[in-house]
């Protein structure tokens, strides 16, 4: 429910802007302690390092020693300490990130709305950057379209990470950890220094094991009683710099990660299926994990209670896994005269991962899903820019970049309850290749006026190729082969006495009974296609300094190419269009209490054209385009040392993004409405407050127009107390509790009303004794202390209309860890 009107937020948010300046006077009298002020946070944004009050843009940043103070393991865990940020790696195939409410579905044909880049290397998939948050010096949350000197496909924003660099002293840190719900033992080893007078190496390892917090609890699961999602985390990173001359420097890293996931968390299912499909499940076959906002109640009288972790279990059949591995290179040369700087950036990362789960959320194996992904990526960067503080500042350059993409899907169907002398099931496959070219040129001036006050202008022209090849087949895993040879097989009698059903019939919702013949209409089709794209993005940006203080406003466009859905089950194929984002901020930043404090605003309007979608509807994905959708809204963050000891710190945002013009796909809910009030002749063309209109027999399609978006909550918000004084002349204490608060989302494109994660408040704090000089260091680190309660992601379970499955959030943890520096 919206707290504010949109036309008062922006009234509150422009009087916010303007009245701090106001008071900076009177703050700037109320602290004389040079001791107190801010350590300067510095950022690479526009490719050029510069401190963080000074980029004109909406930016936050994390420094990797917070990271590590937090205990996260991956960008989920650190998202609420960066309001207007939602990570999501509970969807199998790839970590989908949503910045502003605007981001990429689980559909592996989409690349992302949001860019990863790290040092420098620009992924299109979240998987390309396994453990993110190892050993790096920042993680920078850009919002916003970075169309110019980013570039592509950078549309929502971007997560720009920054890994530790090698030390110019010989240095090292031993780290361990301890979690005690989920049973994580982490253990990171970091050597770095000289190897000669011109060359600096660093060293870094990490191997993490997890074993889960949610057990099986199906009897006759291969994995019966074990902790779901145990998880074995390793990777290694060897980074060197070389100073090859006195105006020549090189970098290169190579870093290698692997994860194993044995059980599978996510997909509890949380409402059973109703209609024809109901009675092939029971109240016992309910994945009611407590913690994921079930609709079957936790408590000690549900014979489903894990007597180990105090929560409830969940049922799988199978036993469903993940498993990733993957490389990147970097290679980076940079040349450095007094008038100009070139940099010259090569980038190569593939990875492989294979992933199998019970695709129904149940102990019934009547459906498993398997997915093998290959990708690799070689990109190529030609850059040169002025040193700045110039009267004219600049930046141009090239860039290349080529990936490969190919994906194998399986669906294996078994009906158990079906006599046959071995069972009965059927295989549906996709191969999916696909192949992506970009070619793109940019440039960005900045005309410094006065000392008070510049312009920015900058433009980027890109090219984008795809091409596809795409084979679907129903096969007979008895045979492996399609259902046509098997037949012919069967008429031969070389499959006597094998019974059948009309499998590709059942997926779309057809009468399920046996059949003497097979379905052979659709058993292998063939598509392929190709597109190509151009598209030039400009920016401005006019900054007016006050000081240490500034106000700017920008106006940026933002460009995403289309592409082919390669998800869908129904052996067709669609392509998506481009989608186009213009994007206007007003913001101010202000140093205030002589450097003790600092205050960010902005406000943002973006409207987004031909918004890509995809929507999953019970059986296959479905892509389009929206026609509009607006993100608007007010983000706020700022930090105020208040003695030499005591620092707070803090950050909230009001997102109001919603959907201007879009009619698509209905979620399965409203289907199922639509056909219980069209039977007893109650449809009003309004179904739970969304605008439907029937194109069938309990078919409709939604008018979106005013609706959310997904993954877009109207209020998020941090804040955090930061405490450190000596105990003795050898010991130090620290100390720090943050609260985090995220209102209600949509975690399904479709806006089922079932698929929503509540808003929670979470408490996190973090208590330590050290050595004044860091050398060592132990704390105690406790993670959402109140044990809050909420799904970060759900969805329809597949081919079986009204089930819905999700996964919960982690419970509370308590961790130990103790670090050596040397």
């Amino acid at each position: 429910m919206a707290i504010l009107s949109r036309k008062n937020v922006l009234s509150i948010a422009i009087a916010s802007i303007a009245g701090t300046g106001a008071s900076l006077s009177y703050a700037n009298e109320a602290n004389t302690s040079p001791s107190l002020m801010l350590e300067e946070v510095i950022v690479t944004a526009r490719k050029r390092e510069e401190s963080l009050i000074d980029v004109p843009m909406s930016i936050s940043a994390v420094s990797g020693e917070d990271i590590a103070k937090m205990n996260a393991a991956d960008l989920e865990d650190i998202q609420d300490a960066l309001p207007n940020l939602t990570v999501v790696s509970a969807v199998g195939t790839q970590p989908l990130a949503y910045i502003r409410g605007q981001g990429t579905s689980n559909n592996v044909g989409f690349e992302q709305s949001v860019g990863w880049f790290v040092d420098g290397i620009y992924g299109s998939r979240g998987e390309q950057f396994r453990n993110p948050t190892f050993d790096i010096t920042s993680i920078e949350l850009l919002r916003g379209p970075q169309g110019t000197v980013l570039g592509k496909n950078i549309i929502a924003g971007a997560i720009n990470i920054r890994t530790a660099r090698p030390t110019d002293e010989p240095e090292g840190r031993l780290s361990v950890t301890h979690t005690n719900r989920t049973q994580e033992q982490r253990y990171e080893a970091v050597i770095s220094g000289p190897l000669s007078d011109t060359i600096r190496g660093r060293l870094a390892l990490m191997h993490r094991v997890e074993e889960g917090w949610i057990r099986n609890t199906a009897p006759a699961a291969a994995n019966f009683g074990d902790t779901l999602d145990d998880t074995d985390d390793d990777i290694y990173r060897l980074s060197l710099e070389w100073d090859i001359s006195d105006n020549l420097s090189a970098y290169f890293k190579a870093e290698g990660a692997s994860t194993d996931i044995i059980g599978y968390q996510t997909g509890q299912m949380f409402i059973l299926p109703t209609g024809p499909t109901a009675g092939f499940f029971a109240a016992e076959d309910l994945e009611v994990d407590g913690r994921s906002n079930q609709i079957v109640p936790c408590s000690a009288a549900n014979p489903m209670i894990d007597s180990l972790s105090g929560s409830c279990a969940v049922r799988q059949g199978e036993v469903p896994y993940r498993e990733f591995d993957g490389e990147n290179y970097v290679a980076e040369f940079v040349y450095n005269t007094d008038n100009y700087t070139i940099t010259a950036l090569s980038g190569w990362s593939e990875f492989d991962g294979d992933w199998m789960l019970n695709a129904i959320n149940s102990g019934l194996p009547l459906i498993d899903a398997n997915q093998i992904q290959e990708f690799e990526q070689f990109s190529q960067e030609l850059r040169i820019s002025s040193p700045g503080g110039e009267t004219i500042d600049w930046t141009a350059g090239l860039y290349y970049q080529d990936n490969d993409f190919n994906s194998r899907y399986g669906n294996l169907v078994t009906l158990p309850f079906v006599a046959a002398p071995t069972g009965l099931a059927a295989e549906i496959t996709r191969f999916f290749e696909q192949q992506s070219e970009t070619r793109s040129a940019f440039a960005e001036v900045t005309y410094n006026a006065s000392e008070q006050l510049s312009f920015t202008l900058g433009s980027r022209w890109t090219q984008e190729d795809k091409s596809f090849d795409k084979r679907s087949a129903a096969v007979d895993p008895r045979t492996g082969l399609p259902f046509a040879e098997t037949a012919d097989l069967l008429a031969a009698g070389d499959l006597e006495g094998v019974t059948w059903l009309n499998t590709i019939d059942f997926l779309a919702g057809a009468d399920w009974t046996e059949t003497g013949e097979p379905n052979v209409s659709n058993s292998t089709i063939f598509t392929s296609g190709d597109r190509e794209e151009n598209e030039t993005t400009f920016s401005g940006i006019v900054q007016y300094d006050m000081g240490d203080n500034q106000i700017y406003f920008s106006i940026s466009e933002g460009f995403k190419a289309g592409g082919f859905n390669e998800d869908e089950r129904l052996l067709v194929t669609t392509q998506f269009e481009p989608e186009e984002a213009l994007a206007y901020e007003l913001g101010a930043k202000f140093v205030l209490d002589d450097g003790a404090a600092q205050l960010n605003i902005a406000l943002f309007h973006v409207q987004y054209e031909n918004l890509q979608i995809s929507i999953f509807d019970g059986t296959a994905y479905f892509v389009g385009n929206a026609g509009e959708s607006i993100s608007q809204g007010i983000e706020v963050d700022g930090r105020w040392r208040l003695t030499e000891a005591l620092t707070l710190s803090g950050a909230f945002a009001y997102l109001d993004a919603y959907y201007e013009e879009y009619v698509g796909e209905c979620s399965v809910f409203d289907d199922q409405r639509l056909a219980e009030d069209l039977a007893d002749g109650t449809f009003d063309g309004d179904i739970a407050g969304s605008r439907v209109s029937p194109v069938g027999t309990g078919e409709c399609q939604k008018d979106y127009k005013d609706l959310t978006t997904r993954y877009a909550p109207e209020w998020s918000g941090n804040f955090n107390i930061d405490y450190a004084t000596p105990i003795t002349e050898q010991l130090m204490f620290t100390g720090r509790l943050g609260v985090s608060y995220r209102s209600e989302a949509f975690t399904q494109a479709d806006l089922d009303p079932n698929d929503v994660s509540d808003s929670y408040t979470v408490l996190d704090a973090r208590l330590a004794v050290g050595a004044e000089d860091q050398t060592w260091e132990v704390a105690l680190v406790g993670r959402n202390l109140t044990d809050e309660e909420y799904k970060i992601f759900s969805a329809d379970t597949p081919n079986f209309a009204g089930g819905h499955g999700g996964a919960p959030n982690r419970p509370r943890t308590l961790s130990l860890q103790a670090s050596y520096r040397f």
